[in-house]
């Protein structure tokens, strides 16, 4: 009597057989593992072999969870998500300071976690920097929506203030050297004569910052109070 073959079972992906804590640890590991790889490659130059490097796993797991577009947004995601948090605790009781003491507080908290966690910026800049080879990265939307989220949680805080396109270029001016300083700090500190790491190149940028941004957030908040006085 002839004996029927069982049919082989179906290969089950991956990713469909790590589900729970399991499954979203390695989507984490391999998201950090990328994190580390885009502050040093624009998204166009780094590769899947070189994520799966860097995380010390093999490159193909990878495939299992993400594309490169895929993974890119959810770095860009992640930083969002960190920078839109972050914000609300270096704004958080500025309020109620002159506007130069709280620009002073401001960039005191933005500064120090900024330099302390480089990568936020460092993707930006490495992309931007790279927009004519590839002008529409994936995610690339949620750096762009960051600097509108953050003009709306400022008005929000300081609500004498209305915006208004000279408020909006001082935010979003700010919020440019910002990143250039601490994203192409390298750069910047050479060109100085500093080192980048130094506490002296952080004093220069938060001085920097505190001088030409101070002086018009002052006449913004002026015009905004006699505004509402004389209305």
């Amino acid at each position: 009597m002839k004996q029927t073959k069982k049919k082989a079972k179906p290969k089950v992906p991956v990713a469909a057989e790590e589900t729970g804590s399991k499954g979203e640890a390695t989507r984490q590991k391999i998201i950090a593992a990328a994190r580390k790889v885009f502050t040093r490659h624009p998204y166009h130059a780094a590769s899947i072999r070189m994520i799966g490097e860097e995380g010390g796993f093999d490159y193909s797991i990878i495939h299992h969870y993400f594309t490169k577009a895929e993974l890119f947004r959810a770095v860009a995601r992640q930083l969002y998500e960190e920078l839109v948090t972050a914000y609300r605790e270096w704004i958080d009781g500025v309020e109620h300071l002159t506007p130069t003491e709280g620009l002073k507080i401001y960039l005191d908290r933005s500064l120090d976690y900024l330099f302390e966690h480089p990568d936020v910026m460092e993707v930006l800049t490495q992309n931007a920097g790279h927009m004519k080879i590839d002008p529409d990265p994936p995610g690339f939307d949620f750096f762009t929506r960051y600097f509108r989220e953050i003009e709306a949680i400022f008005i929000e805080k300081i609500s004498v203030l209305t915006m208004q396109p000279e408020l909006s270029m001082w935010s979003y001016t700010m919020m440019a050297l910002h990143t250039a300083f601490v994203g192409s700090a390298t750069y910047h500190g050479k060109a100085l004569g500093m080192d980048p790491q130094s506490k002296e190149y952080r004093e220069w940028v938060k001085e920097a910052l505190l001088s030409l941004f101070a002086p018009p957030l002052e006449k913004f908040i002026e015009a905004a109070v006699e505004n509402r006085r004389s209305s």
